[in-house]
């Protein structure tokens, strides 16, 4: 994952794309969830009003 044009982490994807890292590379909430069906990864936004990150 890049962040600021570095490396922010580097690793198999349950590492990576973790809540905490997505959360503060894009500034915005969110939630990384298993997708029902194949069991990737769903990302969603956090709705309501904006956090401070």
């Amino acid at each position: 994952m890049l962040a600021g044009g570095r490396v922010l982490a580097d690793g198999p994807v349950e590492t990576v794309l973790t809540a905490e890292l997505l959360t503060a590379v894009y500034r915005h909430p969110v939630e990384v969830l298993g997708h029902p069906e194949h069991g990737g990864a769903l990302i969603l936004p956090v709705r309501g009003p904006r956090r401070a990150v």
